[in-house]
């Protein structure tokens, strides 16, 4: 769970002018015992995967958040090398809740009033286990979608794109829970 405060919420921003990687480090020392690529590795598309990648070609088939174009356009004014690294990096790290904690506070059951800087719901077990379950599910289909972008040598702007469809198709709970559409980037 990515734990956030008003004050440190202008992270979409910061990814789109300085890139995901600084950030991926720190997380990839969460991850790097879930999640260790080799060359026997095996990746594979589902058939809904392949349907919405394959349906997907034309950039315009999807309308994506404008933090997420912010990203595309940045992403196709880098270098290539960056560019592919920092799409890599968001393909293979997974998905994390953004939550608010200003208005938490410590008591004998633990933490409470903490809710989703996006829509203000209150995060609970529930939501979280919710939320852990699918994210692991769509990391599993992202890094399917950059490996076989990758192969057939797309662009790391195109292959962003394609993840980035891939990611308007989840449910609007999982995307609002992790503000994906970038409500609270300040711009």
């Amino acid at each position: 769970m990515q734990i956030e405060n008003n004050v440190f919420l202008n992270f979409p921003n910061q990814y789109a002018t300085q890139g995901f990687s600084a950030l991926s480090k720190s997380l990839n020392s969460q991850v790097q015992n879930a999640i260790t690529p080799t060359s026997s590795t095996i990746v594979t598309l589902s058939s809904a995967a392949t349907a919405n990648s394959n349906s997907n070609d034309n950039a315009n088939d999807v309308t994506l958040p404008p933090i997420q174009q912010q990203i595309i356009n940045q992403l196709n004014n880098s270098s290539p090398s960056w560019a592919m690294q920092t799409v890599q990096d968001v393909a293979t790290n997974p998905d994390s809740e953004l939550v608010n904690i200003s208005h938490a506070t410590f008591g004998p059951n633990g933490i409470q009033g903490v809710v989703y800087t996006n829509n203000g719901e209150p995060v609970t077990s529930q939501s979280s286990a919710q939320f852990a379950t699918l994210a692991q599910q769509v990391l599993t289909q992202k890094t399917a979608i950059f490996e076989q972008g990758k192969a057939e040598g797309l662009s790391a702007g195109q292959i962003y794109t394609k993840i980035q469809d891939y990611m308007a198709t989840q449910p609007q709970w999982y995307l609002q829970q992790m503000d994906w559409n970038g409500s609270t980037a300040q711009t």
